[in-house]
């Protein structure tokens, strides 16, 4: 368990680098609009963030699956999703920008 978790950890750790070193060829991947390619510049540390944060997620939940506690993921989504995310956009869209983009 321990050493899927680090393996786990060391995978998110160069995906976030990897965002964060290089933005534009990955972007460029999507787009060649160079308007699209200066806002994911721009978007790089948020990306990288909500990407460790919902890949570790995934990962958690994996764990929880193998040992057989799916109780506690479903519970632990639901709250989680309505508790947590929910609220935090809904804050962020009204306090932070007046928009998602």
């Amino acid at each position: 368990v321990v050493a899927g978790l680090g393996l786990a950890c060391v995978a998110l750790a160069a995906v976030a680098a990897l965002i964060l070193a290089a933005p534009r060829p990955l972007a460029a991947i999507f787009s060649s609009d160079a308007s699209v390619l200066d806002a994911f510049v721009r978007a790089r540390l948020g990306l990288c963030l909500a990407t460790i944060s919902m890949n570790l997620a995934v990962v958690l939940e994996g764990l929880l699956m193998a040992t057989g506690r799916t109780r506690a993921v479903l519970l632990a989504g639901l709250v989680g999703s309505w508790a947590g995310q929910v609220p935090a956009v809904a804050l962020l869209v009204v306090y932070w920008r007046r928009s998602l983009g």
